[in-house]
């Protein structure tokens, strides 16, 4: 990771010291006119992805022809890349906002504030979007990428302290990659609050990060699920289950854009016409893929329920089992940023079907309330951040490489339980078990 960075920051200065080269000298006009096309086409991201953002589009949105746009940004690509860039400056002033604080309880409190602050302006038309980044990589820009990791960087820094004093570095990562995904999953559900109560999302969301959800001495124990028991059933060693495992780990691993057809049908050996047998057009391969994975997380659910003894251990299986099924590798759950791609009726009915399994997730909740092993807590803010969890595991390893599975469900599931600035374990001499 740090000879990568290296490579993209001596890219990104390159490419920074070529653009201030050939930088007109700008006016009031001017500077107002880029804004205006930036939020235009972060507007467009949010709501269609890069691959839906168009010059044209964007042109035609503020009422302008297609080179008034290509007069500031020549490429749909360049200025995508810096819809995503001022996205992170925007964070990056929410971090600054928060190192105002004396711990790191106070400060990813201040952070959280100031993020779900702007949610609100942008939301009553005050300000602008905050860009949604789950088709970041699909753009493969390496200005972004620097950009990104200096943001984890900045959230790291909010997090240090005491109590995370005897975390090694991989630890650390697992935890803010955990608080990172969580802020930025959260336009997934936030739409669902109305914007006068972004404020107490913000508070309820921090209780949850500093405290998880699992009362106090409840025991951490989840059980152990066969693989076989998360495969759809119809499915074990149906060619069409095979067809959409290999998909799924194309699509992640390269973008929709690049996981092409060709490299889908050639990894399995298939010809085109193959592959034309099971899935019609690309989209709907996305969406067959989406539908895969929702239903992956239904039968672990099930699975859960049918062994536990009480709802936190439910959740707590349901989180491990998951997380081991993403990191084996070979039967991987489609990451959240293929949504970006499809249009917006589609997406929205798989947002939809997302939106069920977090309502069974607060409905787990309540039951655990109910029997004493979840702590008062708001389920409509517990159930997102769960299956925030959950749809960004994947990245997991991109900060941690080669984490093992027992790690990765002890520092980046299990905060989500038992909060996310508690001591290691070995200095806390919990009750807690696995």
């Amino acid at each position: 990771m740090e000879r990568e960075l290296s490579r993209h920051r001596l890219e990104h200065r390159n490419s920074l010291d070529t653009k201030m080269d050939k930088r007109p000298k700008t006016t009031r006009r001017f500077d107002d006119k880029r804004a205006l096309i930036l939020a235009c086409a972060t507007g467009l991201i949010n709501r269609n992805g890069v691959r839906g953002m168009t010059l044209s589009e964007v042109a035609k949105s503020i009422s302008v022809v297609p080179a008034g746009v290509m007069y500031y940004f020549k490429t749909k690509e360049q200025l995508a890349a810096t819809c995503y860039l001022q996205g992170l400056e925007q964070l990056q002033e929410f971090v600054t906002l928060g190192e105002a604080g004396a711990d790191a309880a106070e400060r990813s409190g201040l952070f959280l504030s100031a993020y779900f602050d702007a949610e609100r302006r942008a939301a009553l038309g005050e300000g602008n979007e905050l860009i949604f980044y789950d088709d970041a990589r699909a753009l493969d820009d390496s200005s972004v990428t620097v950009a990104y990791i200096e943001m984890f960087r900045s959230m790291r820094h909010l997090l240090v302290g005491a109590a995370l004093a005897g975390y090694d570095r991989p630890a650390l990562n697992a935890r803010v990659h955990l608080f990172v995904s969580e802020v930025l999953w959260s336009p997934a559900w936030l739409p669902q609050s109305d914007p006068r109560d972004y404020s107490r999302v913000a508070s309820r969301m921090h209780d949850i990060m500093l405290h998880g959800i699992a009362a106090p001495m409840s025991v951490w124990a989840p059980l152990p699920l066969p693989q076989s028991a998360m495969t759809p059933q119809s499915a074990t060693v149906d060619a069409r289950e095979m067809f959409l495992r290999s998909a799924t780990q194309l699509i992640n691993e390269k973008g929709h854009r690049a996981a092409s057809v060709d490299s889908i049908a050639a990894k399995l050996g298939l010809t085109k016409g193959a592959f034309y047998h099971h899935i019609k057009t690309k989209d709907a391969l996305i969406v067959a893929c989406f539908e895969r994975s929702i239903d992956v997380i239904w039968q672990a659910i099930d699975a859960a329920e049918a062994v536990s003894s009480s709802a936190l251990q439910t959740l707590a299986t349901v989180c491990a089992a998951l997380l081991e099924y993403q990191l084996l590798g070979n039967v991987p759950l489609l990451r959240s940023n293929a949504l970006a791609s499809l249009n917006e009726a589609t997406k929205a009915s798989l947002y939809r079907k997302y939106n069920r399994i977090t309502y069974r997730f607060a409905s787990i909740l309540s039951d655990g309330i109910a029997d004493g092993s979840i702590r008062l807590i708001d389920v409509n803010l517990g159930a997102p951040m769960i299956m925030g969890m959950i749809v960004c595991a994947d990245y997991l390893s991109s900060w941690v490489p080669g984490i093992t599975i027992t790690d990765a469900v002890q520092l980046y599931a299990r905060p989500v339980f038992d909060g996310l600035l508690q001591e290691p374990l070995a200095r806390r001499g919990s009750t807690f078990h696995s």
